[in-house]
């Protein structure tokens, strides 16, 4: 049978064998260059390392005198599993000028931890912040660091006495959650209401819009204290009115951001 002058056996044969060869060489080629990115990676991740704090605090709202306990997690910034390098968890609770009012360090073990803090029964009344931070989170920017924001009322400080009845002017806070209300958030706003002469107070109020409109209704607790869910809307501004021991009080709600 007469053979194609095309078509030679030991020719093919040589062919085959040099692309296998090349495709082969080209497969390690391609593993050697993904190994290699994942090497740098691994190299990047390790020198650019971050860890993240989370808190989880039992409520946002607090008389001075009650007990705040947390339970933190200090995760990898990446991937966000729990992260084992720091031993300790730096927090601390600051005041409106940012200094501390109380601090404490805190074991972490496997990337968990808890704790607590006793509100002293001198702690003002107003909004703080909790702050939480590990010291390798410290080679990085602050704006890094855990913060949530909490509402303090202090029962027992009260004004000065003030004895005429027709001066009665009883003391009228307000506290949003987080420290500022802003427009279509639903946010927390507790009340204090108490009075310059100890005063036993009747109290129920409400919240009403720039055109007089009734928003909401709400009513202390105790202790002329309590809180209510209020969503500011865009535009608008709000009062509340206090009706106490048969009085009327007019008073204007934190701005609205």
């Amino acid at each position: 049978m007469k053979v194609s002058a095309f078509y030679n056996p030991s020719r093919f044969m040589l062919f085959l064998t040099c692309f296998m060869l090349l495709a082969n060489v080209n497969s390690r080629a391609q593993s050697t260059a993904l190994d290699s990115v994942k090497t740098k990676f691994n190299l990047f991740a390790k020198k650019a390392f971050q860890e993240k704090v989370y808190l989880h605090i039992d409520k946002s709202f607090f008389l001075a005198g009650d007990i705040l306990w947390f339970k933190a997690y200090v995760v990898d910034g990446s991937f966000h599993k729990p992260a084992d390098l720091s031993k300790v968890l730096y927090v601390e609770i600051l005041d409106s000028t940012q200094n501390p009012v109380l601090q404490a360090k805190i074991s972490v073990k496997n990337g968990l931890g808890n704790g607590s803090f006793v509100l002293p029964a001198s702690l003002s009344s107003g909004n703080y912040k909790i702050r939480a931070y590990t010291n390798w989170m410290k080679n990085y920017s602050p704006e890094y660091y855990f913060e949530e924001f909490i509402s303090v009322v202090n029962s027992s400080r009260k004004l000065p006495y003030t004895a005429s009845e027709n001066t009665f002017a009883p003391d009228i806070q307000f506290f949003p959650e987080g420290g500022n209300l802003v427009t279509d958030l639903n946010s927390k706003v507790a009340f204090k209401v108490t009075a310059t002469d100890s005063r036993e107070l009747s109290i129920r109020g409400s919240v009403i819009n720039q055109d007089n409109d009734t928003v909401l209704r709400f009513q202390p607790y105790k202790y002329g204290m309590g809180e209510f869910d209020f969503t500011p809307e865009k535009g608008k501004t709000y009062r509340s009115v206090l009706i106490i021991n048969n009085k009327k009080f007019i008073r204007n709600l934190p701005k609205v951001f």
